[in-house]
């Protein structure tokens, strides 16, 4: 995610959990598809700059959902307490 980019939290439904995040990651994933078709179509750098637009979007998405999810503090019961020594 870009610095500049301020987050619009409001794109991110209140109540997310991790499966919403894994299906945006999954999401993602499917980028190197995309990249490929694109690229076995001879598309131009115009269409492969908008698909780089879409999937920056995309990126902020998820990471609008993780951060709401932290924020939630929907991964508190997976973080292990460090035994004292």
């Amino acid at each position: 995610m870009k610095k500049d980019k301020k987050l619009n939290v409001a794109a991110v439904p209140r109540s997310v959990d991790r499966f919403d995040l894994e299906q945006q990651i999954l999401t993602c994933w499917s980028m190197v598809d995309d990249l490929r078709a694109f690229a076995n179509s001879g598309a131009t750098t115009d269409e492969f700059q908008a698909l780089a637009r879409v999937y920056d979007r995309k990126f902020d998405i998820l990471f609008e959902t993780f951060s709401t999810m932290i924020s939630e503090g929907q991964f508190a019961e997976h973080i292990r307490q460090t035994p004292e020594i």
